[in-house]
């Protein structure tokens, strides 16, 4: 085993093992130098005994071996037995890594076999019982959640019985046996199991049961005495665990005094009236609901609509015809001809002499004066109010329809020939 990994299992105190009793099984890896990877403690196969590895930490050591430093992991297996006989632990194999003379180097190691004996453990008074479980330090105890001997027809009680014990697990722990009584229904609730419960320098584990009792009748009632038959460890001999007989009295429930009806009419009354205002105050609510939910987006709203009314006005002709008379009245000359000329297209002419013909003469001659004073240089003076008033007289009678372009007179001022 020199500068090589090995592993070794020991049963501890295997003398006077017991059916249903922990057996502890130690198993422990070595190494040269350090490990690089922790072993791999697997769960074996043993016929008639249940094999647990608790998840506990594992225990570490430095060893020296015939001048070789070994480093040591070691971690315990739990093995119960369910019958007396001989029981033959196989090979453990542990896969492991560790640091060799110049690289890390994987390996298995694996344990020699190993044996121990189980004698059947008894309970009852004459020995002939075979235990159920083996542990230390067992008690038992019951709570009720309220007086036994003060109940009512139709009331529940609920007892609980732990059973508390060491060097066990609250699986192997077996059920209680609760009888049954009489005049009483039964409500048994799933057990709860728990281990690795500190006390003192230990750990214990505990069993809990719970059973409801619903009283269907009034009477006397006894529940039956309860042992709890085991194996003591500590004085190698069996015992059992008892609750003493426990007497329920139950009286008859007072009758409940009748309640005065109501009268139909006004009841139905009220409650359509309550139920309207009900409804009435859910539609206020969702109402409000929404209006908060649209006026999110309200102010887009109100500038789109503005917007529109805004683009709508100043399409309109008679927004149009106040701003041509403005511009009559007070722009300079070529704008106010600029701006005749347009409104003359958007009515439907093609030229400004041709609109203002279908006007009426008096604007045609207004027209041509405009002409005259801006493109002949000539003395003549406009008259804008004239022209204004002129413009906002009514519509023309109708769009002028030409079949060809007609162009004005290259020369406003001379006559055409």
């Amino acid at each position: 085993m020199a500068a090589e990994p090995f592993a070794r299992a020991r049963i501890e105190d295997a003398k006077a093992i017991v059916a249903g009793q922990q057996v502890h099984l130690t198993v422990e890896v070595l190494a040269p130098n350090y490990f690089t990877s922790p072993p791999q403690f697997h769960l074996f196969d043993l016929p008639d005994a249940m094999v647990t590895l608790p998840e506990e930490r594992a225990r570490t050591a430095v060893q020296s071996i015939d001048g070789t430093q070994y480093s040591m992991i070691a971690h315990t297996y739990v093995i119960v037995p369910q019958s007396p006989g001989t029981f033959d632990v196989p090979p453990i194999r542990i896969e492991l890594g560790y640091f060799g003379d110049s690289a890390p180097v994987e390996a298995v190691a694996a344990t020699q076999p190993v044996s121990f004996d189980v004698a059947a453990g008894t309970n009852g008074a004459d020995g002939s019982t075979p235990a159920e479980f083996a542990a230390r330090d067992l008690e038992i105890t019951e709570t009720f959640d309220r007086d036994p001997a003060r109940l009512q027809t139709g009331d529940t009680l609920v007892r609980t019985i732990s059973i508390t014990a060491a060097d066990t697990q609250s699986l192997l722990m077996p059920p209680v046996d609760f009888g049954l009584v009489d005049g009483l229904r039964q409500y048994r609730r799933q057990p709860v199991l728990t281990d690795n419960i500190a006390q003192g320098r230990g750990t214990v584990s505990r069993r809990t049961e719970t059973i409801a009792y619903t009283a269907t009748a009034a009477g006397s009632f006894a529940l039956p005495k309860i042992d709890y038959p085991w194996f003591n460890l500590d004085a190698h001999e069996p015992a059992i665990a008892a609750l003493p007989t426990r007497t329920i009295i139950v009286s008859k429930a007072p009758a409940v005094a009748g309640i005065m009806p109501a009268f139909p009419d006004r009841e139905t009354h009220e409650s359509f009236e309550e139920r309207r205002a009900v409804a009435i105050r859910i539609l206020g609510t969702l109402l409000l609901i929404g209006l908060v939910w649209r006026a999110r987006g309200l102010p887009k709203k109100i500038a789109k609509t503005a917007r529109d009314g805004l683009t709508c006005v100043s399409r309109s002709r008679r927004y149009r015809l106040r701003r041509l008379k403005a511009t009559i009245v007070s722009a300079e000359l070529c704008k106010v001809y600029a701006a005749l000329q347009q409104w003359s297209r958007s009515e439907g002419y093609h030229t400004l002499h041709a609109w203002a013909r279908a006007r009426q003469p008096e604007l045609l001659g207004h027209i041509q004066a405009l002409e005259a004073k801006l493109f002949g240089g000539g003395p003549n003076d406009v008259d804008r109010k004239r022209i204004a008033a002129l413009v906002a007289r009514g519509r023309a009678r109708g769009f002028a329809r030409t079949s060809g372009r007609h162009l004005p007179a290259l020369n406003p001022i001379s006559k055409p020939r």
